[in-house]
């Protein structure tokens, strides 16, 4: 059987993350440009223009114990 995890790493040590809604603004954008149909890629950049971090599907092969 195979499994699939969503891992998202962001560093949040610059000072575009002093506003609390910087998180939730560079997550939102990469929601809607997937859903617009975008292949934009997983990277991640905050609103000062830095990349800050990536998200990536990774699929696993799991042990069935059957």
């Amino acid at each position: 059987m195979q499994g699939m995890k969503f891992v998202c790493e962001i560093d949040m040590t610059n000072a575009a993350f002093e506003d609390p809604e910087e998180l939730i603004r560079i997550l939102k954008e990469q929601i809607i440009k997937k859903l617009e149909g975008s292949n934009t890629g997983n990277r991640l950049k905050d609103s000062n223009g830095n990349f800050v971090g990536q998200w990536a599907f990774h699929f696993t092969k799991e042990n069935s114990h059957d």
